[in-house]
């Protein structure tokens, strides 16, 4: 697998570590289930396979 890396600025990051924190706990473990799988798959996730993955309720 090719790995890519993105240089983002550092105000982006900035933004992202502020908009990251506004997110309640249940939010930030849907956030980072969906970036792992996509980081170990290159693929998109559907929320059905979220939950089957991850066992995390949408709803």
């Amino acid at each position: 697998m090719d790995i890519i890396y993105i240089r983002i600025s550092n105000q982006t990051t900035r933004v992202l570590k502020e908009v990251i924190k506004l997110l309640d706990q249940r939010k930030k473990k849907v956030l980072q289930a969906i970036v792992e799988e996509y980081v170990n798959t290159a693929e998109p996730i559907s929320s059905n396979q979220l939950t089957r993955k991850r066992r995390i309720k949408l709803q």
